[in-house]
């Protein structure tokens, strides 16, 4: 992997645990394996997050939908928990409303 894309990949990680308190082991590990595979979930992340016509509270039911289907225990429970941590911070209710 080139250094340039070792920085990417570093900086996906941060990003990902600045919104959801810590990145999930399985994007760690999958980083260093399948480390395009990290940056594909990113850049459809980013494109889902920048459809200003879609409301907020769509845009995280896009990204935990598939959620149940990767199987991965690790991933629900980290992208599951930060949207509830999101949701009971007070101006950032987004999940109900």
């Amino acid at each position: 992997m080139s250094q340039s894309v070792r920085l990417q990949v570093e900086e996906i990680l941060k990003k990902t645990e600045t919104e959801v308190d810590k990145a999930p082991d399985t994007t760690h590990l999958l980083s260093k394996i399948k480390s395009d595979m990290v940056q594909e979930h990113a850049l459809s992340k980013q494109i889902t997050y920048s459809r200003k016509s879609i409301p907020e509270k769509y845009h995280q039911l896009i990204v935990v939908a598939p959620l149940p289907g990767t199987g991965v225990p690790s991933c629900i429970l980290t992208w599951s928990g930060s949207l509830c941590l999101q949701a009971a911070r007070p101006g950032k209710g987004t999940v109900t409303g």
